[in-house]
């Protein structure tokens, strides 16, 4: 049972980030024009390459700028591959927008 609510538990704050991150993302979209925006192709090729160097600050702060990644809260104090999780959720999101599978 604890199981359960905490996979529920789990869930509830993954979709409120979520919901967050994309509120967030068709500001950004919109402001810039959905037309600006990346193509799915560019932010999997820029995603891969930090994904095959997580210590390269410029990979994340590049992938960062393409899906609106606040890089604002970047810590150059912390190794670049702490953000990979959060950034991976922005890529995610930034993907789905675009109407592309997600990673």
């Amino acid at each position: 049972m604890y199981k359960i609510i905490t996979g529920v538990a789990l869930l509830a704050a993954l979709l409120l980030l979520a919901g967050c991150e994309t509120t967030r993302q068709i500001s950004s979209g919109s402001a810039g024009g959905v037309g600006n925006m990346v193509s799915c192709q560019q932010i999997n090729q820029t995603f891969a390459a930090y994904q095959r160097d997580r210590n390269s600050w410029a990979a994340l702060k590049e992938i960062a700028s393409m899906t609106g990644f606040d890089s604002s809260k970047l810590d150059s104090s912390k190794k670049a591959a702490s953000y990979y999780e959060d950034v991976k959720n922005s890529v995610n999101i930034a993907l789905l927008l675009q109407g592309c599978q997600p990673l």
